[in-house]
Formats: C-alpha cells, sequence, structure tokens
C-alpha cells in the first residue's frame, strides 16, 4: 500500500477521532482550607476531570466542535479526609445553544451534596464500563451520560435514553461501593433518584415535557415567538398535570426549575396579559420559592 495513502488515512482516522467528542467541559474546583495538601493539587485535577470528560468518546456519534455540549463542574471541597482523599459537593449544569440564535438556555442544573473522591495527583482518571473502578470516574461518568442523554431528549422526543440507560449502568455498577449517592435509601435527592425518576414509566411524560419545551418551543421562538411561546406554554401545562400526579415534588421538579426559573420569568414579564395569566399561576404551585419572581412577571405591563 502507497506509504502516503497510509499517513492520509491514519491521518483522517485521527481527525474523526478529534472530533467524536461530545463534551465541552469547564472545571472549577475550590479549597478555601486546605491544610494536608498543597492547594495546587486542585488545579492539576481541574485538568485532568477537563481532559476525561473532553477527550474520552462518549457515543459512536461525531460532534462537530459547534455542536459540542457545554457542560460546567464546579467542585467545592469541604473537607480533607486524607492527602488523597475528600469530601465535596459539585455543581452540574449543562446547556444547550437555541436555534438560530447566541443564546445558551440552561437544561440541567444539580448540586451534588456526595462528592467523595481520591485522588493522586498526576495519575490519570480510569474508567470501566462494565465495573466500578473508584467513585470519581464513576462519578464524572454518570453525569457526562446524563448530559449528552438531557441533551438527545431536547432534540428528538426521547432521543436521550440510550445515554440515560448507560448513567443507570453505572449508577448499578456503583452499588457495590460503600460511596454515598448512588442508593435509594440515602436520601430522595441524589444520583440514584436523577436516573431512577427518568427511566421509570410514572415520570415518562416528563420527556414530551423536555423535548416540547426546548424543540417546539424555545427553538422557534426566533422565527415565531408567539408559537414559540405558546409550545412552551404548552408544555408547562403538561408539567403541571405531571406534578399533580406525583404530590410531594419528585427531583425531576428541583433540577427543571434550578434550571429554568429565570428564564420563565424573563419570558413571562413580556408576554400578553392572557399567557401570563394562564401559565403564571402554574409555575407558583410548581416552584413556590421563585414566587416572587413570578409574582413580579405577572404585574408587569
Amino acid at each position: 500500500m502507497n506509504k502516503y495513502f497510509i499517513i492520509i488515512l491514519l491521518f483522517s482516522l485521527f481527525t474523526c477521532k478529534a472530533i467524536a467528542q461530545e463534551l465541552n467541559t469547564t472545571v472549577s474546583v475550590i479549597a478555601l482550607k486546605t491544610q494536608i495538601v498543597d492547594p495546587a493539587i486542585f488545579k492539576t485535577l481541574e485538568n485532568d476531570i477537563a481532559e476525561f470528560m473532553n477527550n474520552r468518546a462518549w457515543t459512536n456519534h461525531i460532534y462537530q466542535q459547534h455542536e459540542k455540549i457545554d457542560v460546567s463542574i464546579v467542585i467545592n471541597v469541604t473537607e480533607e479526609l486524607s492527602q488523597e482523599r475528600f469530601n465535596a459537593n459539585a455543581l452540574i449544569t449543562v446547556n444547550r445553544p437555541v436555534y438560530n440564535s447566541s443564546y445558551n438556555t440552561v437544561l440541567f442544573s444539580h448540586n451534588d451534596k456526595d462528592w467523595t473522591f481520591d485522588y493522586i495527583e498526576f495519575e490519570s482518571i480510569e474508567f470501566d464500563e462494565t465495573t466500578f473502578r473508584n467513585n470519581l470516574s464513576s462519578l464524572l461518568a454518570f453525569y457526562a451520560y446524563y448530559a449528552i442523554g438531557m441533551d438527545y431528549d431536547t432534540y428528538k422526543l426521547n432521543g436521550g435514553e440510550p445515554w440515560f440507560t448507560k448513567a443507570k449502568a453505572v449508577l448499578d455498577n456503583a452499588q457495590v461501593s460503600k460511596e454515598t449517592g448512588w442508593k435509594a435509601y440515602e436520601n430522595q435527592k441524589n444520583r440514584y433518584w436523577l436516573i431512577e425518576q427518568l427511566k421509570t414509566d410514572r415520570y415518562k411524560a416528563y420527556h414530551k415535557v423536555l423535548y416540547d419545551y426546548h424543540r417546539m418551543g424555545l427553538d422557534l421562538m426566533y422565527s415565531n415567538p408567539t408559537a414559540g411561546r405558546l409550545a412552551i406554554s404548552n408544555a408547562i401545562k403538561n408539567l403541571h398535570v405531571l406534578f399533580q400526579n406525583n404530590p410531594g415534588g419528585p427531583l425531576l421538579f428541583q433540577t427543571f426549575f434550578n434550571a429554568k426559573s429565570e428564564e420563565l420569568v424573563s419570558m413571562y414579564a413580556e408576554a400578553p396579559a392572557g399567557e401570563k395569566a394562564q401559565t403564571l399561576p402554574l409555575l407558583m404551585k410548581m416552584d413556590p420559592q421563585n414566587t416572587n419572581a413570578y409574582t413580579k412577571a405577572l404585574k408587569k405591563r
């Protein structure tokens, strides 16, 4: 075989691999009270996590640079258990561009309070889909698949299912570990319930809410703001039906409003009075902690 052809083939394969990665992850590690370790280790950790998230191919799909999913991970180290083990919490945020605009909408925002991990500086983060190797790689893989699933769900109805299944597999593998955040009985706001509620038929309608809100709503706002907002209003009505059928405030609703409350206030502050009167009271019922903001939007003329 011609050696130049081989070089071109290898270059092509390398290029395909280089653009196959799905995530554009930014990482910030905050460690204000360290007494055991050199704080510089956390800069290395930032780089290692970003490299793990961004350089791994999580799917077999090809992503162009502008298609990559923006993920932010802010890790707040709260305790040094040893030179290599830390307690922390982590805020994970996933963003999605809105069609034909420069606006990015928040898809998912969650503060994970069970982020205990081991880390040895300059040691690579290793992940295995078939088994639990360590908590850090499992945490990162879980949220990588979760982010991809959320993104796909907003472009195609139930499009995120394969990636939610992979996130569930990470969770299932972690059941053998002693780390917290993976098991149903620990609390109602951990990773178990994040994925369980997305996978169960009881909340199946939530996937349509995500699709209608984003693909049929926000993506239409540029060309037809009235029709786009109407689709979002219908998505909120369907979310309210789901809310009524599931009292107690499932975690899905908390993560939805963590992501969407500011956007909804801004959107309906400028909406016609009739749309406000129909939609904002539903938001107050589902998201009572932001009632004051919704009330102000309702009164705005």
